[in-house]
């Protein structure tokens, strides 16, 4: 519980709210509801503002196709997507940055969906090619938080929590560290395994990165990695101590937090 309360707490400290970098949304395809584009440009707007305020330099405009069936999307995606980095059709959603496009459909996490989407297009905007466990692991983490509210609310994603604890081993610090020697083709490759895939574990590194060091920490972090610097000198930097025990440790304290209403 105490670990729940301190993730929840973090928007009351951190005091940002989205505003001062405005990020325009061109719809090309199916439009948002007015409910739906409220919530997409909160937290793209947010997203800016976060790599603004951390020295990167993020793209105001976004192109984005939103189809109205799953077969539409799929159909399109086949098409025009290029796989021959390893990665595999994606159910719900995918950002191209050859054709500079957001492309999803209107699944039920629509939402969440365009905010993990928009931050690959927002980061890769000024760091083009981060490495996959990074890019993956922020778009995570992000796509978790609530951005119903102002400020949003940096709550841990559900979906992945679920599967941490299901998988919660002993092992499971040196499996969650294990994903910044990946490959990016090596992470897609990892992407469905059954056990801890290559995305839990990025999200897993990632968020507790945001609750131990902030968005100080994360930013420090990115632009270490955009200077050649490696993952774990940065990291044992921000987060001294045995990381693999403290990342089992920390798992295994937190709990879900409740649905927002």
């Amino acid at each position: 519980m105490g670990q729940s309360l301190k993730v929840l707490l973090l928007c009351g400290w951190l005091g940002w709210t989205a505003g001062a970098q405005s990020v325009q949304v061109d719809q090309l395809q199916e439009p948002l509801t007015a409910e739906e584009e409220s919530y997409v440009l909160h937290g793209l707007n947010w997203m800016a503002q976060f790599y603004l305020e951390q020295g990167f330099h993020p793209r105001n405009r976004l192109n984005a196709r939103v189809f109205a069936t799953y077969p539409e999307f799929s159909q399109y995606q086949l098409a025009h997507r290029n796989f021959s980095d390893g990665s595999r059709p994606s159910p719900t959603a995918y950002f191209s940055i050859s054709a500079d496009e957001l492309v999803t459909w209107r699944t039920r996490t629509l939402k969440s969906l365009f905010v993990h989407e928009g931050n690959h297009a927002l980061l890769r905007s000024d760091f083009r090619h981060p490495p996959k466990w990074i890019n993956e692991g922020i778009s995570e983490c992000f796509e978790g938080f609530d951005f119903a509210s102002s400020p949003p609310a940096f709550l841990p994603q559900r979906p992945r929590l679920r599967k941490v604890k299901r998988y919660l081993t002993p092992e499971f610090g040196r499996q969650v560290v294990s994903v910044l020697d990946l490959s990016d083709r090596e992470f897609n490759q990892m992407s469905t395994d059954r056990g801890l895939d290559s995305y839990t574990r990025a999200w897993a590194l990632v968020f507790y990165l945001w609750t131990q060091a902030g968005p100080r920490g994360l930013g420090e972090l990115l632009r270490g990695l955009k200077n050649g610097e490696p993952a774990r000198e940065i990291l044992a930097r921000l987060l001294p101590g045995d990381l693999e025990q403290n990342l089992l440790t920390f798992y295994d304290q937190l709990e879900p937090s409740p649905p927002l209403p």
